[in-house]
C-alpha cells in the first residue's frame, strides 16, 4: 500500500514511464488495423496520465511538505532572511557545524554567518536528488543543496552541500526539523 501511495502521490515518474510503453504498444496496434476499439483504446494511457498527474498535483503529502519547507528555507537563507529557518526549526532542535552543538538559536546565527562569509548568491534544493523516509511521525531527509557565492577563502564558484535531516511532524500537523547532522 505504502509503495503505491508513494507511486501515485510522491514520485509518479514510473506509473508515467509505464503508460508510456503501454501508449506505444497501443500505437503499434491500431497502425496495423485501425479500428473505433484500437483508437479509444489508444487513448486510454492519455487520460489515465491526466488522472495520475492531477492526483499527484492536487494531493498534500508529507514529502511535500517537508520538501516545500526546505526549499523555504534555502531561499530565505540565499535572501539573507532567517524566517523559514527560524519558522522550521523545532523548539528542541539539536545540530551540529564545524564540530560544535547548535541549538536553535546557534543554528540560526551560524547559517547567517556561513552565508555572509561565503557570499551565497544563490542557494538551492535539489529535490529530485534529496531522499525523504516518513514513518510514524518522523522523516529522516538527506538534502542535497547547490550553492554559488563568492568569497575571499573559497573564491567564486558553485559547490555541493549534502546534509541529513531529522524532521518530526508537531502537533499542529507542521513539520519541523529536530535534528541536524554536520554538512558535508
Amino acid at each position: 500500500m505504502e509503495a503505491i501511495k508513494t507511486a501515485l502521490f510522491d514520485n509518479p515518474l514510473p506509473i508515467f514511464v509505464a503508460l508510456a510503453i503501454l501508449e506505444l504498444i497501443f500505437m503499434v496496434a491500431f497502425a496495423r488495423r485501425r479500428t473505433l476499439r484500437r483508437g479509444l483504446l489508444l487513448a486510454t494511457p492519455t487520460v489515465l496520465a491526466v488522472i495520475v498527474c492531477l492526483t499527484w498535483w492536487l494531493v498534500p503529502t508529507d514529502r511535500k511538505a517537508i520538501l516545500a519547507a526546505s526549499t523555504a528555507i534555502c531561499a530565505d537563507i540565499q535572501a539573507g532572511k532567517k524566517d523559514a529557518l527560524e519558522a522550521n526549526l523545532d523548539g528542541k532542535f539539536s545540530g551540529i557545524y564545524a564540530g560544535a552543538q547548535l541549538d536553535k538559536q546557534g543554528a540560526i546565527r551560524a547559517a547567517k554567518s556561513l552565508k555572509e562569509a561565503l557570499q551565497i548568491t544563490r542557494m538551492l534544493l535539489v529535490p529530485s536528488a534529496s531522499k525523504i523516509d516518513v514513518h510514524n511521525g518522523r522523516a529522516w531527509m538527506t538534502a542535497i543543496i547547490l550553492m554559488t557565492g563568492s568569497s575571499e577563502l573559497l573564491g567564486t564558484g558553485n559547490g555541493r552541500v549534502t546534509i541529513d535531516l531529522v524532521w518530526i511532524k508537531g502537533p499542529d500537523a507542521v513539520w519541523r526539523i529536530l535534528e541536524s547532522k554536520e554538512p558535508q
